[in-house]
């Protein structure tokens, strides 16, 4: 499978966000997904408005750096911009323009394209940037995998072939992003629940709030394993029904997509309930302590 080309497009006073991008493209670029292109990477005495247009006119996604600086740039906005776009008009190349510092963009031609981070919420203005750059690196992986689907030739070279129009096209980059998302938020309510439950004093209304929550998260954890046993059994079957027609020569692993069996997520759905259970067990008498504590004693006299 050929690597995807990332080109990243920014005005250089935005470089260090162009450089915390790079790093968290990195792992995409370990697993060969990916090679990423940025002017900084021109060698000395070449061309370098050529070679920008060069490798522009040929990325499979462009990632544009938006602030009030890019905007300012004419090469960035009259150059770059214009080519990224009239390519993502001709379906191309996927554009994914990420808001780096706060600008007005909602009246330039990206207000008609979905933006980066999350409500386009600018960069930097994050507690934890790094959250906002997973949401990045999330969206380039899912568009790569669709870019590779499972309907097109795959890692080895007597894997996934070219498939009839007429098989499903089975969405794992939107999957893999919503987990990756979702486990995240359920991840800082376990965190929560540590803290929590290795104080010695805590108020039963907090503990009751933590308790809720816990089981929110516990559910939704729950669902998204479901959602990948369903998703895994259609793939597994996919695999098996092209293996029969010739498609493949051998079933290809999950786990080259990102994906585990049906049999490991069986049995971690099952341990999965039995874990909840002995933590809501744990929490329910660890709240009947603090409660207890609350209660006044009256002396009999």
């Amino acid at each position: 499978m050929k690597p995807a080309v990332v080109f990243i497009s920014y005005s250089h006073h935005d470089a260090k966000f162009a450089e915390l991008l790079r790093s968290h493209l990195t792992p995409l670029e370990r697993e060969g997904l990916i090679g990423t292109w940025y002017d900084g990477m021109i060698a000395e005495g070449d061309d370098w408005s050529d070679e920008i247009t060069s490798q522009l006119s040929t990325a499979d996604i462009v990632i544009l750096l938006i602030s009030a600086d890019f905007f300012a740039s004419e090469y960035c906005y009259n150059k770059e911009l214009s080519i990224a776009l009239q390519r993502r008009s001709d379906g191309k190349a996927i554009v994914l323009p990420v808001i780096v510092r706060a600008v007005d963009w909602n009246v330039t031609p990206l207000g008609r394209i979905q933006v980066l981070p999350k409500n386009g919420k600018p960069v930097e203005q994050w507690e934890h940037p790094d959250e906002a750059w997973l949401q990045v690196a999330l969206a380039v992986h899912t568009n790569v995998l669709r870019l590779t689907s499972f309907s097109v030739e795959h890692v080895d070279e007597n894997g996934l072939k070219q498939i009839s129009k007429g098989e499903p096209e089975l969405e794992i980059g939107k999957f893999l992003q919503s987990r990756k998302i979702r486990e995240l938020e359920i991840n800082k309510i376990f965190a929560s629940v540590d803290t929590l439950f290795n104080r010695e004093k805590v108020d039963p209304d907090e503990m009751m709030a933590i308790m809720n929550k816990f089981t929110d998260a516990n559910e939704e954890k729950m669902n998204i394993l479901l959602e990948e046993l369903e998703l895994v059994q259609k793939i597994e079957n996919l695999n098996k029904d092209l293996v029969a027609k010739g498609h493949l020569n051998k079933v290809t692993p999950l786990s080259t997509l990102g994906l585990k069996t049906s049999t490991e997520l069986t049995w971690e759905i099952a341990t999965g309930i039995d874990r909840w259970k002995r933590a809501s067990n744990a929490l329910t008498i660890k709240y009947l302590q603090q409660a207890a504590r609350m209660i006044p004693i009256r002396t009999i006299r």
